[in-house]
């Protein structure tokens, strides 16, 4: 019950984590033709990278 506890913890950390990410611009993400979710990560320098 312990590691249900502490995972959920963590997803919830990720998923914050995430939603800044995604506000402040960092995260980039592309809706493919095929319908796959493409995140990239996106430095303050402007070079791309996955």
């Amino acid at each position: 019950m312990e590691n249900l506890k502490l995972l959920a913890g963590f997803l919830a950390f990720s998923a914050v984590i995430a939603l800044i990410g995604f506000m402040l611009g960092v995260f980039d993400y592309d809706v493919a033709e095929d319908g796959q979710i493409i995140m990239e990560y996106q430095s303050p320098s402007g070079e791309r990278r996955f």
